[in-house]
């Protein structure tokens, strides 16, 4: 059996299994299994258990559950509520201005967070239903917490990021470093999509509420503890006062003070983040494992070679061979989960980069930007499903159609960094000197 035709009756294979509803760990570890035993010249099933535990058994991972339970304290402990209530102050007078609160309050929840979804979950709990009872239109209130919301895997400390550079070898920290430019210029396409829209169509934005000074300067007291927090850790890490599992530990301690001092620390609190974690832990772990075993008869078949050296046969520019990559993101973003695709594809996609001579750091951005992408679009975009929780008796549609605009910001902003690759690689480049 040929290598591609067993790599194509794997994937049909994990298609199958997906298509059942069969949960996504699962069916990787099953599609990987039958691999092992059906696909492969001779039988390698006894490669499982070391090649799953190997997969998992990183110090780079402990950084996971850390940062997914700093995440959880602060949105149970009501953080991201005080952020968003002030960044709508500052911002009362501008018109439109809750719609771009949510833009710099995901920008700045993405910095604690390191996820999309706790992000989009977190300000569109506070934000939508406030929005639309003011008069905003029901595609924008969604699509400015939708799209904005992708910022949670971009904007250091990022899960993704992380995941990224345990499964490549690149440094973590520089990859939160690649991270905070096109960061910053995607929040401001974010704005400008905001901007362009309440200008086309001013009824999607009522008239703006003033709010006291007195409350002005008791909500900025209020945003500094966060802002600490972020500088400490990204900090920290940059400078090279401790690693990023460390990192971690002293975001965990740092949330707890501060949902302390905003006196909604409990037992509760603790025990409903410690839940939360355990089972976001657990099945990005579970992800990992299962597609580590994928990845094993992947390597096997020495199909991540034969793609390289098709690619190479094809005389394909390189912003051709970008281009195919975006296509592949893109059309398996609308139907796999984005942590999943990332694992899936990263050991396949990375050596294949590595041996055109693509920066993988440079990389590990592009390809976040895609999978942001893929947060947007159904039927499997996450962001989407996480919004229609919040209100599910409204229309789908309206969140589809109201994040669409965004999705252009993204296009823009990919493109900005295929031209010019210093915005990724410039930050990094500093900490090596």
């Amino acid at each position: 059996m040929s290598p591609m035709f067993s790599l194509f009756a794997l994937i049909v294979i994990l298609v199958v299994l997906l298509a059942t509803g069969m949960p996504v760990a699962f069916s990787l570890l099953f599609s990987g299994v039958i691999g092992m035993a059906f696909l492969t010249e001779t039988n390698q099933l006894g490669a499982i258990s070391a090649t799953f535990w190997s997969s998992i058994n990183s110090y780079t991972l402990t950084a996971v559950p850390l940062f997914v339970f700093m995440a959880e304290i602060l949105h149970h402990g009501g953080i991201a509520k005080r952020i968003y209530g002030v960044v709508g102050q500052l911002l009362y007078r501008i018109p439109g201005g809750a719609a771009y609160t949510n833009v710099f309050a995901c920008a700045i929840f993405a910095a604690l967070s390191g996820s999309s979804t706790a992000n989009s979950a977190s300000i569109g709990a506070i934000a939508i239903r406030e929005m639309i009872s003011r008069g905003y239109s029901r595609k924008l209130s969604f699509g400015s917490v939708a799209g904005p919301g992708t910022l949670g895997i971009l904007i250091p400390p990022s899960i993704a990021l992380i995941i990224y550079g345990s499964l490549t070898g690149e440094s973590i920290g520089k990859c939160f470093l690649a991270g905070v430019v096109p960061g910053i210029l995607l929040t401001f396409l974010f704005l400008i999509v905001i901007f362009i829209w309440s200008i086309l169509q001013p009824s999607v934005t009522p008239k703006a509420t003033p709010v006291p000074s007195g409350e002005l300067i008791k909500g900025l007291i209020w945003l500094l503890p966060p802002l600490f927090l972020i500088v400490t850790i990204l900090g920290g890490i940059y400078g090279g006062v401790f690693t990023p599992s460390e990192a971690g530990v002293m975001g965990v301690v740092g949330a707890i003070i501060i949902a302390s001092l905003t006196g909604k620390m409990s037992l509760k609190i603790i025990n409903d983040s410690l839940s939360s974690t355990a089972r976001m832990t657990c099945m990005i772990l579970l992800i990992i494992g299962g597609a580590s075993v994928v990845t094993y008869v992947i390597g096997y078949l020495g199909t991540a070679q034969m793609l390289t050296s098709g690619i190479s046969v094809l005389n394909l520019p390189l912003w051709g061979v970008f281009a195919l990559i975006a296509f592949l993101y893109i059309f398996l973003g609308m139907f796999i989960e984005s942590v999943s695709l990332m694992i899936l594809t990263i050991p396949i996609i990375a050596p294949l980069m590595k041996g055109l001579g693509v920066d993988l750091l440079w990389f590990s951005i592009y390809m976040v930007l895609l999978i942001e992408f893929g947060l947007l679009t159904p039927p499997v975009g996450l962001n989407l499903y996480v919004l229609q929780g919040i209100l599910p008796e409204d229309c789908f549609s309206d969140i589809v159609l109201g994040s669409a605009p965004f999705l252009i910001a993204i296009i823009i902003c990919i493109f900005l960094i295929v031209i010019f690759p210093d915005l990724v690689i410039w930050l990094p480049g500093l900490m090596s000197k």
